[in-house]
């Protein structure tokens, strides 16, 4: 990999543009960049095991529970994969079934199982999962502080608010990680995960002898395998997720074969929780596609992070 270049923050983005420019016009060769020193001091810091969190989240105008505000942010999901010091890899997950209460505090008293158990450092992608915790927590303290308080502490000490010190295990943004010590130019200028995951699938030999073989750990989606190429491009994984089970017709009208984006996501708990239109049955396909697509959105994180620490060790 070639180095990152120098920036300092009141020009990192006009960097950025320029390198993106530079290899949409074939002016300058440009592969994977990486700024070693500062990534490598950033991931001495961080503690195993390393969790990686994804939510999946519904807000809807007409609340769908009592005493409940419009537009309330409910944590319907959540997927956990996490990377131990051995280098062996577990996942965990948790699903809203339909039911007649907001799902949130259920969803975090199941992470707080997860999480709760050591001091791994936790890694988001964008600042949202910190911002869905700081959501449903002040929901916990109006509801009832002191059957959550367990709970309640554990959310003060991994959530953190703009211009304030953050606590000592507070989540780490791993695309804050990329903006300051990553580029790729198949990235297209976007720094999203799906643009991120299929240009380092792309570029990565780790990924491509580790993820061609079919998954060895997870939940739902072990046995699949996540690397293909088609006329010597690399697939977007997220095309690779197994194709909805559909025994009505009506889940192909909302989603096609795949539920594949955080819209979708959405629009399939209202379905799971609300809808008379689909059968039990429906529902608990696409239960199941939500519990691949999310597995994916960590997976896809447990990925980035292996191919820097590629980048890192390879010279």
């Amino acid at each position: 990999s070639n180095n990152f270049p120098t920036m300092n923050p009141n020009t990192k983005a006009f960097a950025r543009q320029q390198l993106q420019i530079e290899s949409s016009n074939g002016s300058s060769n440009i592969g994977d960049l990486i700024n070693k020193e500062s990534l490598q001091s950033k991931i001495n810091s961080w503690k195993f095991p390393y969790h990686f969190i994804d939510f999946e989240t519904c807000q809807v105008a007409l609340p769908f529970h009592k005493n409940q505000k419009p537009f309330t942010m409910l944590a319907t999901q959540f997927s956990c994969h996490s990377l131990n010091e051995d280098g062996t890899i577990d996942h965990f997950e948790w699903i809203a079934r339909q039911d007649n209460h907001d799902p949130s505090f259920e969803c975090i008293e199941e992470l707080y199982k997860v999480l709760g158990n050591d001091q791994g450092s936790i890694f988001m992608y964008s600042n949202y999962e910190n911002y869905v915790l700081k959501s449903v927590k002040s929901r916990m303290e109006e509801f009832d502080k002191v059957h959550y308080s367990e709970c309640l502490l554990f959310l003060d000490s991994i959530t953190f608010s703009p211009n304030e010190n953050k606590p000592e295990r507070a989540l780490i943004d791993l695309k804050d990680i990329v903006l300051k010590h990553y580029y790729h130019p198949s990235m297209k200028g976007s720094n999203s995960l799906k643009a991120v995951l299929p240009a380092i699938m792309q570029s990565s030999p780790f990924l491509k002898e580790k993820y061609s073989q079919p998954l060895t750990f997870g939940e739902n989606l072990s046995g699949q395998i996540f690397f293909k190429e088609e006329n010597g491009m690399v697939l977007d994984p997220y095309k690779l997720l197994p194709k909805i089970k559909s025994d009505v017709a009506s889940s192909n009208a909302y989603f096609g074969e795949l539920l594949a984006d955080g819209a979708a996501a959405m629009k399939a708990f209202q379905l799971i929780q609300f809808s008379d239109i689909i059968s039990s049955k429906e529902k608990d396909n696409l239960i199941d596609a939500l519990k691949n697509y999310c597995e994916l959105d960590t997976l896809a994180m447990l990925m980035l992070f292996e191919h820097l620490k590629y980048l890192l060790n390879k010279s």
